[in-house]
């Protein structure tokens, strides 16, 4: 399955702002921190993730920053202080194929990247290039042709162990684009509902054509579409509210099936395997068939 749509964002960004973060430069130690980005009151948070491996001097520090406790594991929330970022990451997520993909914390820096398809290439430049004037001390990694998901998350995978769950369920909600001939494969854009408005990228036939849809490119065919399962759908609003950080979410629909591929943080795997039960816990009597849960390698992810 992915070793099907692994290229067609064909293109890539990654950059880099400085940051005023007070979590990570006391607990980071130099080292890369998942963090979940989230927006709030028209103001950009981080939820930073640390191990429960504290020092009893730092346990009366963390309790002033009221975190969450979640499976081994605790959730700060901070600020992030960098000027002009909110801006920019809102007109990248407004376009219509543009993903966001890695965002982390390292030495007073966060660093962000985005696969998108070339048809926007110009539309990114432009955002790019208004941006360098707003946002003091940005430093641009990289512009041009995309490695694939596949390379992108070996890369994150590098900084930030992964893990990859596959599992799939019965279309008893008679999802309408699960139905017909073709198995379009869907990537869901993990962006901020609110200013999501193109929804998600969908890769191959349509069986069901919406209004809503929008065309990105018809040789090979991507659209962006909000079709997706209204269990994924559930899912990936329970994460959000929850601040739960996912890599990448794939549905492929075949033979009456919904097939869905996750790649997420190592130390967030648990928290997400509650949640996903709750989701079909309190909609229906049946349970998603687990079919893998295993280490991130790329040799593994792009045969799924």
């Amino acid at each position: 399955m992915i070793k099907e749509i692994d290229r067609m964002l064909d293109f890539k960004l990654s950059f880099s702002i400085p940051v005023d973060d007070f979590v990570s430069s006391i607990f980071g130690g130099g080292e890369s921190i998942p963090t979940y980005l989230y927006l709030k009151d028209e103001e950009a948070w981080i939820d930073i993730y640390l191990k429960n491996a504290f020092e009893e001097k730092d346990i009366p520090l963390i309790e002033s920053l009221t975190p969450v406790y979640l499976d081994g594991l605790t959730a700060v929330s901070e600020r992030l202080i960098a000027s002009g970022f909110l801006d920019i990451y809102k007109e990248f997520i407004s376009l219509p194929s543009v993903v966001p993909g890695g965002f982390f914390l390292k030495e007073k820096r966060a660093y962000l990247s985005f696969r998108f398809h070339k048809s926007d290439k110009e539309s990114v430049f432009s955002i790019l290039r208004n941006s360098i004037a707003k946002l003091k001390g940005i430093k641009i990694d990289y512009l041009g042709p995309s490695n694939g998901i596949t390379w992108e998350l070996s890369s994150i995978n590098s900084r930030i162990p992964l893990m990859v769950v596959q599992y799939s369920f019965g279309n008893s909600r008679g999802f309408k684009a699960a139905q017909g001939e073709s198995s379009p494969i869907i990537e869901c854009r993990l962006a901020p509902k609110k200013y999501n408005k193109y929804g998600h990228i969908m890769y191959g036939e349509r069986n069901i054509i919406n209004d809503s849809d929008y065309s990105i490119c018809a040789k090979p065919k991507i659209f962006a579409t909000n079709s997706i399962s209204p269990q994924t759908e559930s899912l990936i609003d329970l994460l959000e509210r929850d601040r739960i950080a996912l890599g990448v979410l794939f549905e492929n629909y075949k033979k009456g099936k919904i097939n869905v591929t996750v790649a997420l943080p190592q130390l967030l795997l648990n928290p997400f395997i509650t949640r996903l039960q709750t989701v079909f816990s309190e909609s229906e009597n049946q349970s998603p068939s687990v079919s893998l849960i295993a280490p991130y390698s790329e040799d593994l992810f792009v045969d799924l």
